[in-house]
C-alpha cells in the first residue's frame, strides 16, 4: 500500500514509474486476483507502468543506481529505487525478556504473554497465528490488555480482517476470506466500470468480499461478514440486483 502511494505522488511530479511486485498480484493480503487487476488496470490508467510478479535480480550502477535487473535478464533504467517491505514487528526487548515469540509476541484471548505479568498488544503481537498490523484490531487489543493488566478480566474477539484503503484515489474495501479456499466455495462478482463487488460464499454465507470504488456496501458487507449472514438474506435487505 505504502509503495503504491509514493508511486503515485512521485508519477505526479512528473517523473516515469514502475512498480515491481515480487508476487502474483497486487496487495495479495487484501485483494483476491480479479480485484487486483481491476486495479492494475486503474493504476496503469495514471501512466504508472505495472509489473506483476517480478523478482529483481539485482540493481545496478556505478556510483549510483542506473538500473533493474529482473531475474528474466531484463533492464528497467532508473534514476531512484524505492523498496516498500512492509511492517516487521521489532522484537528485540519481547527476546530478551524471554518471552514466546513467533512472527510475532505470542499472546493469548486476555493479550497475555507467556509471562503473566506482561501484556501485548497492536502490531507487535501474534494472537492466534496473526499479526493484524492494522489500526482498528491495534486499538481493540490495546483496550484488552489494559484492562486486564489492571484486573479487569476482558476476552479479545477477533472480528474478520478488514482495510478500508484509498490507494491513488481509489477507494478499497477488504474483509474477511476473499479467495475461495475450501471445496464449495463460491464467489459472488459484478463490475460496472471502475466500481467492482466481489463476496465470497461458504455454505451461501457471506465470508468475505472485495470492493473497489464507490460501492455503498462497505458497512452493510462487513455486517454481514460479522454475522454470517446468509447471502439469500443479505440480497432481501439490500438492493443486488447488479450482481445477478
Amino acid at each position: 500500500m505504502l509503495g503504491l502511494e509514493i508511486a503515485g505522488a512521485i508519477s505526479r511530479h512528473g517523473a516515469k514509474v514502475t512498480v515491481l511486485e515480487a508476487l502474483d498480484w497486487l496487495l495479495p493480503r487484501q485483494l483476491g486476483q480479479e480485484a487486483a487487476d481491476i486495479l492494475q488496470k486503474e493504476i496503469e490508467k495514471l501512466g504508472i507502468r505495472v509489473i506483476v510478479p517480478a523478482k529483481v535480480k539485482q540493481i545496478t550502477g556505478s556510483g549510483s543506481v542506473e538500473a533493474v535487473e529482473l531475474d528474466d535478464g531484463s533492464l528497467i533504467p532508473a534514476d531512484l529505487v524505492l523498496i516498500s517491505v512492509g511492517v516487521r514487528p521489532n522484537l528485540g526487548l519481547a527476546k530478551k525478556a524471554g518471552l514466546a515469540l513467533n512472527r510475532g509476541v505470542v499472546v493469548d484471548q486476555h493479550m497475555q504473554t507467556s509471562a503473566p505479568e506482561i501484556f501485548a498488544a497492536g502490531d507487535v503481537s501474534e494472537f492466534e497465528g496473526i499479526c493484524y498490523g492494522l489500526w482498528i484490531p491495534a486499538k481493540k487489543q490495546g483496550e484488552v490488555a489494559g484492562r486486564n493488566a489492571v484486573g479487569e478480566p476482558t476476552i479479545f474477539k477477533a472480528d474478520a480482517p478488514s482495510t478500508k484503503l484509498k490507494v491513488l484515489g481509489i477507494d478499497l474495501f477488504s474483509i474477511g476470506q476473499f479467495s475461495p479456499s475450501q471445496e464449495g466455495d463460491r464467489l459472488v462478482t459484478w463490475q460496472d466500470g471502475e466500481k467492482y463487488a466481489s463476496l465470497l460464499l461458504r455454505n451461501e454465507a457471506i465470508v468475505g468480499a472485495n470492493l473497489i470504488g464507490k460501492t455503498g456496501l462497505d458497512l452493510k458487507v462487513k455486517k454481514a461478514v460479522d454475522l454470517g449472514q446468509s447471502f439469500q438474506d443479505f440480497k432481501d435487505e439490500v438492493d443486488l440486483s447488479f450482481i445477478g
